[in-house]
């Protein structure tokens, strides 16, 4: 095998892999098409109780509200330059529900989603119509029974642009 040359050992067009991919070093990407991936992406497992803070940045802030019917909780901690932040949200639990609101930071703390129950999925995603600069965020909450700890993937993306 001849030795690794940057300057001729590329791949152009299609590639398919089967089986285990090893890479020792850095995988660049240039030219991808459909976009590109989250800047910030984390998997967070939390107890059911108590009150959990879930997500918390610059923009904006989400907990779960361990109550008798478990809220999801968001508020806005910065306005975009323009408009306000929506968040629209979708759970296919035992009983699923669908919506969305638009807010800002003189809304304080809004409940998403009042009943956030045992074996419930729910995907909410994050953004400002008028302010591409704005982050959008996509966060998908996933809890088994009433006791269990329930995990948040949360993905990041710094601007729409």
């Amino acid at each position: 095998m001849s030795k690794f040359e940057p300057s001729r050992n590329y791949v152009s067009g299609d590639v398919r892999i089967e089986g285990d991919l090893v890479v020792t070093g850095t995988v660049t990407s240039s030219g991808a098409s459909g976009g590109t991936g989250p800047d910030f992406q984390d998997l967070i497992l939390l107890p059911d109780t108590p009150d959990q803070d879930i997500y918390n940045d610059a923009k904006i802030y989400v907990k779960l509200d361990d109550a008798s019917t478990d809220d999801i909780e968001v508020k806005v901690n910065a306005n975009p330059s323009s408009g306000d932040v929506a968040f629209v949200w979708e759970s296919n639990g035992s009983s699923p529900t669908s919506g969305g609101t638009s807010i800002n930071t003189s809304d304080g703390i809004t409940v998403i989603n009042g009943n956030f129950g045992s074996y419930d999925k729910m995907t909410m995603v994050v953004f400002a119509p008028a302010d591409s600069s704005y982050p959008y965020y996509e966060f998908t909450f996933t809890k088994a029974a009433a006791s269990d700890s329930f995990v948040t993937k949360v993905s990041k993306w710094n601007s729409i642009d």
